[in-house]
């Protein structure tokens, strides 16, 4: 395993006073678009940050692109195998020492004030414990970019996460305030792993959101949402687990295997798969 900090970025004594972030990502082989991703971190006006970037074992350019990179906010873990988004996630949490934690994958982007502006509410909202943004999407250049979330909902995130409500959820978009539980993924889950995440630390925390823009979502064949079978597969986890939880009620489970349904046969029908359709159809989700 090989952990690197890069030097250079002094922080200011006001800087100092900020509460700092820490960006967790995990990746494997984004080495296309990593060059990016890395400017957009370093490009946020919020620099009191720290970035802790697990490498699952990558065999493209990915080690040499983050090599190229000098600033000590960065901290590049690279792993001798992959662990997959949970468990590189999970690698990296043990390192974060921030107040304040977010998420970005290896080929997304951060608005420039993506982080200032979710700071910004848990500083001011100190009932506050997630805060999320709106989404972006893009296929080629940043400068084609297409509305995919706003949220408007604020309070207790949990029935309209359970609701799959996209008011309050596209994906890993939610900065958090720390607390003394350790939060943690669920190890190889690949697929609806963040949404399992969410429902499991939002029992009795508020959620609230900025008007800005978060996050800059990166459309490809690489994504976790074409893959409809990985997907499907997630859901089924996610029910299992959520169905674990004590402050879970039975209703409210019944609700989201309702919701799950309906979202996987309209996406398998629109891809023509009626067979994996019917499949979902009749599934007991026990």
């Amino acid at each position: 395993m090989i952990l690197t900090k890069m030097k250079s970025f002094i922080p200011s004594q006001k800087l100092m006073s900020e509460p700092k972030i820490s960006i967790i990502t995990a990746t494997y082989n984004n080495g296309e678009f990593l060059a990016d991703t890395i400017r957009s971190v370093l490009g946020q006006t919020y620099t009191n940050w720290e970035w802790i970037a697990v490498d699952n074992g990558s065999i493209d350019e990915t080690q040499k692109i983050f090599s190229t990179y000098k600033d000590d906010r960065i901290n590049y873990i690279r792993l001798p195998s992959n662990l997959g988004v949970s468990g590189g996630r999970n690698r990296a949490l043990m390192e974060a020492s921030g107040e304040f934690i977010c998420f970005l994958d290896g080929d997304d982007l951060l608005p420039s004030e993506s982080l200032k502006s979710r700071a910004q509410v848990l500083i001011t909202e100190v009932d506050v414990d997630f805060v999320d943004g709106s989404v972006y999407s893009f296929t080629h250049t940043p400068s084609e970019l297409t509305l995919e979330h706003k949220p408007s909902f604020s309070g207790n995130p949990l029935n309209e996460l359970l609701n799959l409500n996209p008011n309050v959820f596209f994906g890993s978009t939610w900065m958090y305030r720390r607390k003394p539980t350790a939060y943690k993924f669920l190890d190889g889950m690949s697929h609806a792993e963040d949404l399992l995440f969410y429902i499991s630390i939002s029992n009795n925390g508020l959620y609230s959101h900025t008007d800005g823009c978060v996050l800059h979502y990166r459309r490809h064949q690489r994504s976790a949402m074409k893959n409809l079978d990985g997907l499907y597969a997630g859901y089924k986890v996610l029910i299992r687990e959520v169905n674990k939880l004590e402050f879970v009620r039975p209703d409210q489970v019944v609700l989201l295997k309702r919701k799950v349904r309906s979202i996987m046969i309209k996406s398998f029908l629109r891809r023509m798969r009626f067979g994996q359709a019917l499949r979902v159809l009749v599934e007991r989700f026990d």
